[in-house]
């Protein structure tokens, strides 16, 4: 036993530092690529550019409550609580192991509760239960629901942005469509106002927490924030318009664009602290409360401020706990990962002539565009006899991991305005992903298929996912490769049948050939 037992009455003692930095550099290293991972999203991804504020928020929040933490006793749940780590672990072996990142952020953002719950106790975990879930605002894995709310919104958009602009033109309004007597207009994904939405929530929770007495008006005051959010969207797409019509179709995109984008958020969030400061000052029909929420462990605060309980065994787990990550990261490293699949043969000796198409070596396109850190990419040229001219990207993961990925957020623009196709080849098929993309100044039609294992062929990107996730655990290899054919437009329309049918007879040309380089 320790000589002085003063050592042992919590675990926020300075004596227990040691043990604490420990866990959070054993977190850190088991976390590492995970944490990479995120800085890419909110560095590249606006929809979560709000990410580097929400670990010094949810620690303000811990902070402003270490008093009632201190007050509490300490009794660590074992048994519950190494089960809640190990499931954590397993699915961090699970995500990395099936480059699925998202899995990844999940076992971290669950692993800080099942710590909590093994070291202090469920009181601990209780108090701090408002800036643990507000961690979850960093973690991109909302994408597939965004995805699916994009629509809604861009036609709400559409529908405020028409009624404001038929005030002063004649308007028609199809969808997403806007057409006013000048210029034609588009309510794009980008454009949905789902983006600003979600960072008004994530600035709206800590605000209502800290300054509101009733969860009612906590809540209400985060619906009206949404609300204004989708209205000044709307007004948004009016004021485009506007411009557009006024002052030429270049005023649609560029500088003005961007600006009109921002002023969404920043016109989101002046309404969010308005309506937060106005219902601070409506007062309460039956008396107001003494605390605000983030107070609120007052009201159950044992009035003779009794020090925490002695803590028994806690430096015993502390140490299972250590001895438990480190025993995943040495397992993570050594056995679990996928292996590399290399190339049967690289992507430079692709034939530059193959079924009377002749191509030469350009730079129409970079991979880091759509996918990061490619291990071997192809970029080239092609034409046939009738003049056609064909763009070919093919890039390839000898495996994947949160740097390299088929799926990302960087693949999206990939699939605008998107639609499947079937191309047919002797007795086989196979099915595409027709779209456009905008390249410089330019637009092009483009057609491109992901080609996994065994020369698998797909175009869905949950399948995709799917397909990797369960050979990277099954048979620990979860390589892959894109392959994109684009063309210029002819005629001025996406989809100009011309330009389909030259992708579509070189895609049946190039699968066979690529067959034989693709493991």
């Amino acid at each position: 036993m320790d000589s002085n037992p003063s050592l042992d009455r919590s675990l926020f003692e300075y004596s227990w530092l040691p043990y604490i930095a420990s866990i959070i550099v054993a977190i850190f290293f088991l976390y590492w690529e995970c944490f990479q991972w995120l800085y890419s999203q909110w560095t590249n991804d606006e929809a979560y550019s709000h990410g580097f504020l929400i670990p010094v928020v949810s620690l303000y929040l811990a902070w402003i409550n270490k008093e009632a933490l201190l007050s509490i006793p300490t009794k660590p749940s074992k048994i519950l609580g190494y089960i809640s780590v190990s499931v954590c672990l397993l699915l961090l072996l699970i995500g990395r192991g099936g480059a699925v990142v998202q899995i990844e952020a999940l076992s971290f953002f669950l692993v800080i509760p099942s710590i909590i719950l093994l070291l202090y106790g469920w009181q601990h975990l209780k108090m701090l239960f408002i800036p643990l879930f507000y961690l979850q605002f960093m973690i991109p894995w909302m994408d597939p629901i965004l995805e699916r709310m994009h629509r809604p919104f861009q036609l709400i958009s559409a529908t405020i942005g028409t009624a404001l602009l038929e005030l002063g033109y004649p308007v028609s309004n199809n969808g997403i469509n806007i057409n006013l007597p000048n210029i034609s207009m588009v309510v794009a994904e980008e454009c949905s106002g789902i983006v600003f939405l979600v960072s008004v929530i994530a600035i709206g929770l800590p605000l209502v927490y800290l300054c509101q007495k009733t969860w009612l008006r906590a809540a209400c005051i985060v619906v009206i924030g949404c609300i204004l959010t989708v209205l000044s969207n709307g007004l948004r797409v009016a004021i485009a318009g506007y411009c557009g019509q006024t002052f030429g179709p270049e005023l649609l995109h560029g500088p003005a664009h961007i600006f009109q984008g921002w002023s969404v958020a920043w016109m989101g969030w002046i309404g969010l602290f308005l309506v937060n400061w106005l219902f601070m000052k409506i007062p309460y029909k039956n008396g107001e409360p003494k605390y605000r929420l983030y107070q609120r462990w007052r009201l159950n605060k044992d009035k003779s401020h009794s020090l925490p309980e002695n803590v028994q065994g806690g430096r015993f787990h502390f140490t299972g706990l250590l001895l438990l990550l480190l025993g995943c990261a040495f397992y993570l490293n050594f056995y679990a990962l996928p292996s590399a699949v290399a190339l049967r043969v690289p992507l430079q000796q692709f034939p530059t002539e193959f079924s009377g198409w002749q191509g030469v070596q350009s730079e129409w396109q970079r991979g880091d565009i759509f996918f990061q850190n490619l291990d071997d990419e192809l970029s080239r040229t092609y034409r046939d006899k009738a003049g056609n001219e064909v763009f070919l990207f093919v890039g390839y993961y000898q495996k994947q991991d949160s740097d390299k990925r088929l799926i990302s957020y960087l693949s999206r623009p990939l699939y605008n305005d998107a639609e499947t196709s079937t191309i047919l080849k002797d007795d086989s098929s196979f099915t595409v992903i027709l779209s456009s993309l905008q390249h410089n100044v330019s637009y092009l039609d483009t057609l491109f298929w992901f080609q996994l294992s065994d020369k698998l062929k797909m175009t869905d990107r949950l399948k995709v996912k799917l397909h990797v996730f369960i050979s990277g655990i099954l048979q620990k290899q979860n390589n892959g490769a894109i392959v994109l054919v684009a063309t210029p437009k002819s005629g001025g329309e996406v989809g100009d049948d011309k330009t389909i049918m030259a992708m579509r007879s070189f895609a049946a040309d190039l699968a066979p050939v690529m067959d034989k380089f693709l493991p």
